[in-house]
């Protein structure tokens, strides 16, 4: 049984060794993914405890995600400026501010937190009376990643980075195959661009996976380039399909032609800090 005592994350790993940390969503910030990798609580939707620990405790040096209400007031906000975060709210005031930090020096303390939407980022397809990116000045999850990776980069120490494509999950529950592709092409765009990326450095890994499947989707019948496929749904919640793992870089072999169980990817690129 558990002592209710934290897990050491992979991100609290990359930190005792020096490195820079970093997470990229569009869910708001301490939603189930990101919070796992940068907050501690014993409860996934007490997003004030997650808040206080990832913006008080673990500090991630780049936090760029969804806002999140609770009682009408931003706690991811209220939090990151607490901590001791430059903070912004828009793309428009994003690469300025990016522009100002302090450029490639190990001994400054880089907190930079972007919090965009008014409450939670929308789907790239507006659902409902949901307004746009556009209309909330909010970057796309490539633009989130160029500039994470832009700051984490300052470290010469290296920096480990986890980037979710949040959405791709929330249609699943939905069974909205519609916005479900949207959200899956933008994070595509998104995995190609850290991969070429990677591929100029002989001392980095990318993995792409995911923590589950949501919807029991099917692909029934294809209509053709340009128009939505016919698809079948199990149902609105996760289920045991098994998911895939890419990977390139340091250690990416380890994945090659077996399944493993999803605890080992941890395991993995512990593997890849230590050998880098």
């Amino acid at each position: 049984p558990g002592d209710d005592s934290d897990l050491e994350t992979i991100m609290e790993y990359a930190q005792k060794q020096g490195k820079s940390v970093g997470i990229v969503a569009t869910s708001h910030c301490v939603h189930a993914t990101p919070a796992a990798f940068v907050s501690h609580g014993p409860n996934r939707n007490d997003f004030v405890t997650l808040s206080k620990s990832m913006f008080g405790d673990v500090k991630p040096n780049v936090a760029l995600c969804g806002s999140k209400q609770v009682d009408g007031v931003d706690v991811i906000s209220q939090q990151a400026d607490l901590g001791g975060y430059t903070i912004v709210k828009n793309k428009t005031d994003m690469i300025p501010a990016v522009t100002a930090l302090p450029a490639n020096d190990p001994n400054a303390e880089i907190l930079f937190a972007g919090i965009f939407g008014e409450d939670e980022i929308p789907y790239i397809l507006p659902l409902g009376d949901q307004k746009s990116y556009e209309e909330q000045d909010i970057p796309q999850l490539n633009e989130m990643t160029q500039v994470a990776i832009e700051i984490l980069s300052k470290n010469p120490n290296g920096f480990v980075l986890m980037v979710e494509g949040s959405q791709i999950d929330f249609a699943g529950h939905l069974n909205d195959e519609e916005r479900l592709i949207h959200e899956t092409i933008a994070f595509d765009k998104t995995v190609e661009e850290v991969v070429n990326w990677s591929d100029l450095r002989s001392d980095s890994m990318v993995v792409v996976t995911a923590d589950h499947e949501t919807g029991g989707l099917v692909l029934e019948k294809t209509n053709g380039i340009g128009v939505v496929p016919e698809v079948s749904w199990k149902w609105g919640s996760h289920t045991n399909v098994d998911v895939p793992i890419a990977s390139w870089g340091l250690n990416s072999h380890a994945f090659v032609g077996r399944t493993v169980d999803n605890t080992a990817i941890y395991n993995v690129m512990r593997g890849a800090l230590d050998a880098n």
